[in-house]
């Protein structure tokens, strides 16, 4: 794949090594900014190994898949190389919240999930931390809208069903909303009102 937009991976090369050959990266002018941040191996997660999320800005048109063979690092442990995986198109806004492990973010991808650990800015690396502030700064937060809704309706006591009928939830989406509505009530986040009424009657 060529491009010049923003990609990210999962690498499982040593932090120390990693930050060299992304410094490199930009020493040649072919890469403007550079985040990561170093996760632990969960269940649901990169077959329990720890790993690494990497976001890269271009500096210039790339073939990523040349990436692959950039960040190959020798392991004296064992005969095949540390590596990525093969590198995807992204966007700074969904890298960072799934990054961190944002839990209402998380509330949004009924597919993925709960997490054991939770991240937080200052634990993201970076060749530009200005660039990284701005870029934080600049999250929409209308990503996290539809889990918002969901909470308010759950503490308010609206049933799914009732949000369907007055046109709150996107038909093409209904089965993600009523996953994750039921996901929020299942996490006792937000206790709908009803619930509350019956232990009070």
């Amino acid at each position: 794949m060529r491009t010049s937009k923003p990609v990210s991976t999962i690498s499982f090369n040593t932090l120390g090594y990693i930050e060299l050959k992304l410094d490199e990266l930009v020493k040649a002018k072919k890469v403007s900014v550079w985040h990561f941040i170093a996760h632990k191996g969960e269940n649901d997660e990169c077959q329990k190994k720890d790993h690494v999320h990497l976001y890269i800005e271009p500096s210039i048109l790339m073939q990523v898949d040349e990436l692959l063979e950039h960040f190959k690092e020798l392991d004296p442990c064992n005969s095949k190389p540390r590596m990525c995986l093969p590198f995807r198109s992204s966007q700074f806004d969904t890298w960072y919240l799934y990054a961190i492990h944002d839990k209402d973010y998380l509330m949004t991808k009924p597919n993925v999930g709960k997490k054991k650990y939770h991240y937080a800015y200052a634990d993201i690396k970076t060749s530009n931390p200005d660039d990284l502030y701005r870029s934080v700064s600049e999250i929409d937060v209308g990503l996290l809208a539809p889990v918002n809704m969901l909470k308010k309706a759950i503490k308010e006591g609206n049933s799914f069903a009732g949000l369907v009928a007055v046109g709150r939830v996107p038909l093409e989406q209904l089965r993600n909303y009523k996953e994750a509505y039921q996901l929020l009530q299942d996490a006792g986040r937000v206790r709908p009102i009803n619930e509350v009424q019956d232990v009070v009657d």
